[in-house]
C-alpha cells in the first residue's frame, strides 16, 4: 500500500527523531526540525503537532530551542493570525549549519577539563585513584580539542562537497598531523606517602562531572550529559558497580540503570555478574581515543541509514506530492555526500590513531 504524503512525512519525522533523540539532542528537537525541513513555505505549530503527535508544550519547547540554535525565521501570512516557521537556508545547507553549531562550541570545555587534570595531578600522591582521573581527563581533553579542530578544518571541504554533490577532488584535512599535534600526559606519582581518603577523590571526580554538565555544547540535552557522566565514570574506574556509580555521580538509580543498559547494547561498556553473587560489575570496552573512532564510524552509518530511509519513502510517494519528493531527494543528495565524507574522515582517523 502506497504512503500518503502526510504518512510519508510522519514516517520520516519519527525516523529522524529516533536516530537523534536517544543519545544527544533534546526531546522532540529533531522531530520538529525535520517538520520544518519538509515544508516548502513554512509550517504552523498546529501542523507540527499534527505531523509529530507531540503536545503543544512539547512543540513550543522544541521550537524555542531550535530558534535559539539554528537559522529559523517566523513569518505571518495575509489574513492569517498564525505564526509560520521556516528553515532559513537550503536543505543541503542544513547539514553545514548543524556542523557549524558543533564547531562553534566544543562538546566539552577543554579548559575545565584541564583544571580537573591539573588538580588531579597535584593530588596523585594523596590517593592512587587520582592517577586514573588525571590520565582520563588529559586524554579526554586531547580528544575534545582534536574533534573540535577537525570540525573547523572540515567545514569548508564539506561545503564544497555538498555544492559539488561529491567528495571527489575535495582536499581533506591532514588528520594524522592533527592528532599527533595534540598534547598528551603521563600521570605518575612522585613517591610521597599516601595520606588522602576516598571521599577526597570522589569530590574531585564530581567536580569533573559538574564541569562536563556545565560546559556541554548547547545542542545537547541533559540526558546526553547524564550519559557522558556515567560512561566516563566507568572509564575512569576501569571496573565498578552501579552502587559506586550512584555514589560518584549522584544520579538517580533508575537513570543510571537505563544509561548502563544502553551503553552495554552500544558496545561501550561490558557487564559481568560477580561470581557467587548477584552483583553486576561494569567495565569499559573502549578507550577515549577509540570513542573518537566510534563517533565518526557512527556518523557514516547514520548518513547511510538516513539516505536509505529517504530512498524507501520516496519510492512509496513518488507521484503523490512533487514538492515533498523534490525536498526529500535534495535531502538524500546531501546525506549521500555526508556518507562519503564521514567514511573518508573515519578511515583517516583510524590510520592516525591506530597506525598499526
Amino acid at each position: 500500500m502506497k504512503l500518503t504524503p502526510d504518512d510519508a512525512r510522519r514516517e520520516f519525522i519519527a525516523f529522524m527523531e529516533q536516530q537523534h533523540g536517544q543519545y544527544a539532542y533534546p526531546r522532540n528537537f529533531f522531530g520538529v526540525l525535520t517538520s520544518l525541513l519538509l515544508e516548502a513555505n513554512g509550517i504552523t505549530q498546529d501542523r507540527i503537532m499534527e505531523l509529530t503527535g507531540y503536545s503543544r508544550a512539547g512543540v513550543s519547547a522544541a521550537l524555542q530551542k531550535i530558534q535559539f540554535l539554528m537559522p529559523i525565521i517566523m513569518t505571518k501570512k495575509a489574513g492569517d493570525r498564525r505564526n509560520y516557521y521556516e528553515y532559513d537556508g537550503s536543505l543541503v545547507g542544513f547539514l553545514v549549519d548543524l556542523m557549524a553549531k558543533r564547531t562553534d562550541t566544543p562538546d566539552i570545555n577543554p579548559s575545565l577539563l584541564e583544571e580537573v587534570r591539573v588538580k588531579s595531578a597535584t593530588l596523585i600522591d594523596k590517593h592512587p585513584a587520582f592517577i586514573g582521573l588525571c590520565q582520563h581527563t588529559g586524554e579526554l581533553r586531547r580528544a575534545v580539542v582534536f574533534m573540535s579542530e577537525l570540525r573547523a578544518r572540515a567545514e569548508f571541504p564539506l561545503i564544497l562537497a555538498l555544492k559539488k554533490g561529491t567528495v571527489e577532488d575535495i582536499q581533506f584535512p591532514d588528520v594524522g598531523d592533527l592528532w599527533a599535534s595534540m598534547s598528551s600526559w603521563d600521570c605518575k606519582p612522585l613517591g610521597a606517602k599516601t595520606t588522602g581518603h576516598d571521599e577526597d577523590y570522589q569530590a574531585v571526580k564530581r567536580q569533573f562531572f559538574d564541569a562536563m554538565r556545565r560546559s556541554l555544547n548547547p545542542l545537547f540535552s541533559q540526558s546526553a550529559a547524564n550519559t557522558l557522566i556515567v560512561v566516563h565514570d566507568v572509564m575512569i574506574e576501569g571496573d565498578t558497580t552501579q552502587e559506586r556509580i550512584e555514589r560518584s555521580t549522584r544520579l538517580p538509580r533508575s537513570t543510571i540503570s537505563e544509561i548502563l543498559k544502553s551503553a552495554v547494547s552500544r558496545g561501550l561498556i561490558r557487564v559481568e555478574t560477580q561470581p557467587g553473587t548477584r552483583v553486576k560489575r561494569y567495565s569499559s570496552e573502549v578507550s577515549v581515543s577509540e570513542l573518537v573512532i566510534v563517533h565518526y564510524r557512527r556518523a557514516s552509518i547514520y548518513a547511510t541509514s538516513v539516505k536509505n530511509k529517504l530512498d524507501e519513502i520516496v519510492a512509496e510517494v513518488e507521484k503523490e506530492d512533487r514538492v515533498l519528493v523534490d525536498r526529500m531527494k535534495e535531502l538524500k543528495r546531501a546525506y549521500s555526500v555526508l556518507e562519503e565524507f564521514s567514511s573518508r574522515i573515519h578511515a583517516s582517523i583510524v590510520r592516525a590513531i591506530n597506525p598499526s
